[in-house]
């Protein structure tokens, strides 16, 4: 697990950015790790940490401008 704020996130962020796969940028995190004494990561972990930091598109409802209902008071 790649926790929240840390040099592994920032690792997948950059390397995202740069253009990386998600296959070199395991390579480079798992590197790193092992130089730590942690363990690896498998793909899914990249790839999860990868979808935490996109973007979130958020839908805004709209409400049409013209009232639909004749009897309306407005």
């Amino acid at each position: 697990m790649i926790l929240r704020v840390s040099i592994y996130e920032q690792i997948v962020a950059n390397f995202l950015e740069d253009g990386l796969g998600l296959k070199t940028v395991m390579y480079f995190v798992n590197k790193l790790r092992r130089e730590n004494n942690l363990t690896p990561v498998g793909l899914s972990t990249i790839w999860n940490t990868a979808e935490r930091l996109r973007n979130k598109k958020r839908r805004i409802a709209t409400i049409p401008e013209e009232i639909q209902d004749i009897h309306s008071g407005w």
